[in-house]
C-alpha cells in the first residue's frame, strides 16, 4: 500500500508494470526483492549506472530510483523498517551476544553481503565458528573466505573458526553407494503411485519410516497428495492451507460476484446460504467508495461465520489485528474492493499445523535444508519447475549484475542445485518422478547431479496403486427387474435411449441420475435450443408484410438475444446468422406458395396402443392443398435419415412419434407430410420410410409390453463414447 502511494506520479509502465491495484500486488514482488537484493548486497542503483556503459537500461533506473527515493521518503515518515533500509537502521544487541562463550551457526548456500558482515561483527565479540560443506555448486562462498587467505577445497566439510581467521578441520565428503532411480510418468497425478511404491520399497530395505522423507519443488501438489493419504503416511511440513476452508470459498465467492458476476455464481449464493441484500445493497454499493469501519465489519463478521474451529479462528484474528491497524490507524486511501482483495490475500496465507499426520515428511526444498534422510522422494523434477525461477531477475541483465556483484541467475540456479544435492549426498535411496509430455520434460539439473545410467527412458505404470482405494464402482452385475414399460410414458428420445442401450435407460428413466454442468463453456445443445427459440418467437409475431432483409434482421436480434453475454456462443451466432440467409430465402419461397405456421413447439401426450407417447413437435405448417406439413428443425451437420434400406437398424422415431400425434390432433383422415428441416443446408428432407417405420414402431411398442426387462449394457460400445454413465458401467 505504502508503494502504491510511492508510484502514483511515477510512470511504471515503462517498466513493463500496471498501477491497478490488484495487478499490483501481484507485481510488486519485483520492485521489492529488487530493492531488497541490492539492500542486502550493499549495492546502489547508482553502481548499477557506473556498470552500464551503453546506458540500456538507464531510463528503467531512473524510474525505479525515483520509486525507491520515494519509497524510503514514506517509511520514514511513518517510522517504519522494511529489508530495503534495514541495513542502514539495524544496531548489533551486543549485550545478548557478548552473554555466549561460543556462537556455532551450520549454515547452507552462501551469505549476502549484509549477512556476511553481521557474522563478522558478531565474531568481534565472541568466538564464532561455521559448519559448512563445499560444493562446486556454491562457490561463491570461496571469494568469501579468500578475504582471511583461507584455501577451500571442493567436496569438503569446513569447521572455520571466523573469529580466529583459520580452518578448525576439513574432511572430505564420503561417497556411498546409492540406489538411484529418475522416472517419466505420463501424468503429475501418477507421481502420487510412485511415492506409495517408493515408500513400500524404502521400508523393505529396512529403512525406517521415519527416515524418509517425501519432496515437493512445487508445494501446492501437497493438497493432491493429501486426497490419496488413505493409509495415512504423511505429515505435512508446509501445514494445512485455509484456501479450501468454507471460510475462504466463501470470501472468494462473494469477491468473485461483486467483481464479475456471472449466472453460475447464483449457485454459489445459494449454496452457502449468503446474505443476498447485504451484499447488493452494502457491499456493491461501497465496492469503489473508501473503506468504511462498519462495512469493513460486516464483512469480516459474515466470513468468521463460516469458521468454526478455535486454533485457526485464534491465527485469524492475530491476522485481523494486524489488518485493521494497517487499514484504519496509518491514514492509508483505499477502497472497498482493494481492501477486500489484501484480506483474501491475507488470510489465504494462513496455515495450521499437521497434527494428525503419518511417520514420513512432505517437505518443501527449503524446509530440507541441513536435515538428513536415508529415504529420498521427489516428484515434478520438470524443467518448468526445477530451477525455481527467480523474480529479482527482471530489470537488468545478467552481464550487469556479475559486473556490479549482485547474484545472477545462475548464482541462484547453483544454490538450489546445491540445496538438491545436498539432501541426495546423505540418502540410500533416491525415487525421483517427473512428467514426460509434450509440454515438459527432465530438469536440466538431473544431468548435472546424476550418473545418466540412473535417468529411465520408460516408467512403470502407477494407476493400480493409486486408483484402488478410490476404484469407481461400476455396475457389472446383472439387473433385471420385474416391470412392465408399457406403463411408463414414452418420448422419442427416452425410446431412442432405450433401444441403443438399456442399461443408460436404466439410470436416466428408473434411477433418474441426471447429469449435472458446471462448465461456463456451452453444451452441444444450447446453440440448438436457441436457435429454436429464436424461430418459435419470430414466428409467433409472423408479419407477412415483412421483407427479407427485415425478417433477418428481426431474426438475428432474437438470436443475439438468446446469446446474451456468452462469450463461447457469439461466434457460433455469428455463424448461424450467415447460414439462416438461406433459411429465410427459402422460406419466403414458401410462403408465396401458400405455406402458413399453425403450430409451433406443440407439446402433446397420446395413448397410443395403450401406451403413453409424448413430446414437442417444432413445428406444423398448412400448406396450399391443405395438407399439413410436420417440421422439425436440426441444427447437426451430421443429419443422417433413414432408408427402405437400414430402417431396420434405427433406432430414431422422432418424426412416427410426430405422425401419430398430428393424426390424433387433427383426425386420421388428415394429409400429413412429415420432413426434417435442416437448417445447416436450409433443405426441407423427407422421412422417405415413413410407412416401415410406423409399422416397425408399432411392434417395438408392443414389446414394451413386459413383465420382467433385463437392463443390460449394450453391445455396441460406440454408443459409450459420449454417455454419461459410461463410468459407472466401467467403459
Amino acid at each position: 500500500m505504502y508503494l502504491k502511494e510511492a508510484l502514483k506520479n511515477i510512470d511504471i509502465e515503462s517498466l513493463g508494470m500496471d498501477k491497478d491495484f490488484s495487478t499490483l500486488l501481484k507485481q510488486s514482488d519485483y520492485i521489492f526483492r529488487f530493492f531488497s537484493e541490492l539492500s542486502s548486497e550493499g549495492k546502489k542503483i547508482s553502481d548499477l549506472y557506473e556498470m552500464d556503459t551503453y546506458a540500456y537500461y538507464h531510463d528503467h533506473l531512473d524510474i525505479l530510483q525515483e520509486i525507491y527515493t520515494q519509497y524510503i521518503a514514506i517509511l520514514d515518515r511513518h517510522n517504519m523498517v522494511d529489508k530495503i533500509n534495514l541495513p542502514q537502521e539495524y544496531a548489533l544487541n551486543v549485550p545478548y551476544i557478548e552473554q555466549y562463550d561460543e556462537i556455532i551457526l551450520y549454515y547452507e548456500g552462501y551469505f549476502s553481503a549484509h549477512e556476511f558482515e553481521l557474522v563478522q561483527s558478531v565474531a568481534a565479540r565472541c568466538s564464532l565458528s561455521i559448519h559448512f560443506t563445499q560444493t562446486k555448486f556454491n562457490v561463491k562462498n570461496l571469494t568469501m573466505f579468500e578475504k582471511f587467505g583461507l584455501c577451500l577445497h571442493i567436496d569438503h566439510h569446513y569447521c572455520i573458526d571466523i573469529t580466529e581467521q583459520k580452518i578448525v578441520h576439513e574432511t572430505p565428503i564420503e561417497v556411498h553407494k546409492q540406489n538411484i532411480s529418475v522416472e517419466p510418468l505420463g501424468q503429475r497425478i501418477n507421481q502420487i503411485g510412485l511415492i506409495k511404491h517408493s515408500i513400500v520399497e524404502m521400508v523393505k530395505q529396512g529403512i525406517d519410516p521415519v527416515n524418509i522423507v517425501v519432496l515437493l519443488p512445487d508445494e501446492s501438489f501437497h493438497v493432491m497428495l493429501k486426497l490419496f493419504d488413505n493409509e495415512h503416511y504423511f505429515n505435512f511440513a508446509m501445514g494445512e492451507s485455509i484456501q479450501e476452508s468454507l471460510l475462504m470459498k466463501v470470501g472468494h465467492a462473494i469477491y468473485k460476484i461483486l467483481i464479475d458476476y456471472e449466472p453460475k455464481d447464483h449457485d454459489k449464493i445459494m449454496r452457502y446460504n449468503l446474505n443476498h441484500e447485504l451484499i447488493n445493497q452494502t457491499f456493491k454499493t461501497n465496492l469503489n467508495k473508501r473503506l468504511d469501519k462498519t462495512v469493513y465489519t460486516q464483512l469480516i463478521d459474515l466470513l468468521l461465520a463460516y469458521e468454526t474451529r478455535k486454533e485457526l479462528l485464534d491465527k485469524i484474528e492475530v491476522e485481523l489485528l494486524g489488518l485493521e491497524k494497517l487499514l484504519f490507524h496509518h491514514s492509508v486511501k483505499i477502497n472497498f474492493k482493494d481492501a477486500f482483495k489484501i484480506i483474501l490475500q491475507k488470510l489465504g496465507q494462513i496455515t495450521l499445523d499437521d497434527v494428525k499426520g503419518g511417520k514420513i515428511t512432505v517437505m518443501g526444498l527449503l524446509e530440507t535444508r541441513a536435515l538428513s534422510f536415508e529415504g529420498v522422494i521427489v516428484v515434478d523434477f520438470n524443467d518448468h519447475i526445477i530451477p525455481k525461477r527467480s523474480v529479482k531477475d527482471k530489470f537488468i541483465s545478467t552481464s550487469i549484475k556479475k559486473l556490479v556483484g549482485l547474484p545472477t541467475p545462475k548464482d541462484r540456479e547453483d544454490l538450489q542445485k546445491y540445496y538438491y544435492a545436498q539432501l541426495f549426498s546423505n540418502a540410500k535411496m533416491i525415487h525421483i518422478g517427473y512428467v514426460d509430455d509434450e509440454q515438459s520434460g527432465l530438469s536440466r539439473f538431473a544431468h548435472e547431479i546424476f550418473d545418466e545410467k540412473v535417468i529411465l527412458k520408460y516408467g512403470k505404470n502407477y494407476d493400480n496403486i493409486l486408483y484402488q482405494a478410490k476404484e469407481v464402482h461400476s455396475w457389472d452385475e446383472n439387473i433385471v427387474l420385474d416391470i412392465d414399460l408399457s406403463l411408463k410414458e414414452w418420448s422419442a428420445t427416452s425410446l431412442k435411449i432405450y433401444l441403443q442401450c438399456k442399461r443408460q435407460y436404466y439410470f436416466k428413466y428408473i434411477k433418474k441420475i441426471q447429469e449435472h454442468f458446471i462448465s461456463l463453456k456451452p453444451q452441444g445443445f444450447e446453440m440448438g435450443s436457441i436457435l429454436h427459440k429464436a424461430l418459435e418467437l419470430m414466428y409467433q409475431n409472423l408479419d407477412r408484410s415483412q421483407s427479407k432483409e427485415e425478417f433477418i434482421q428481426a431474426l438475428n436480434g432474437l438470436i443475439d438475444q438468446g446469446v446474451g453475454k456468452n462469450s463461447y456462443l457469439i461466434l457460433d451466432a455469428q455463424i448461424w446468422k450467415r447460414k439462416l440467409s438461406k433459411f429465410v430465402q427459402l422460406e419466403f419461397e414458401r410462403f408465396s406458395q401458400g405455406a402458413k405456421p399453425i403450430a409451433l413447439e406443440q407439446t402433446f401426450k397420446i395413448k397410443h396402443q395403450n401406451i403413453v407417447l409424448k413430446g414437442s413437435i417444432d413445428r406444423i405448417d398448412r400448406l396450399a392443398n391443405d395438407e399439413l406439413l410436420v417440421l422439425d428443425y436440426k441444427t447437426s451437420s451430421m443429419l443422417k435419415i433413414d432408408t427402405v434400406k437400414n430402417y431396420e437398424k434405427s433406432d430414431d422415431f422422432q418424426l412416427e412419434f410426430y405422425y401419430v400425434a398430428v393424426q390424433e390432433m387433427f383426425g386420421v383422415d388428415s394429409d400429413i407430410q412429415c420432413c426434417y428441416y435442416d437448417l445447416h443446408k436450409a433443405q426441407l428432407k423427407d422421412e422417405v420410410a415413413m410407412d416401415p417405420k410406423l409399422l416397425r414402431l408399432e411392434k417395438i411398442l408392443d414389446e414394451l409390453k413386459t413383465s420382467t426387462v433385463n437392463f443390460e449394457k449394450c453391445e455396441d460400445k460406440k454408443a459409450c463414447e459420449y454417455c454419461a454413465y459410461k463410468i459407472m458401467c466401467g467403459r
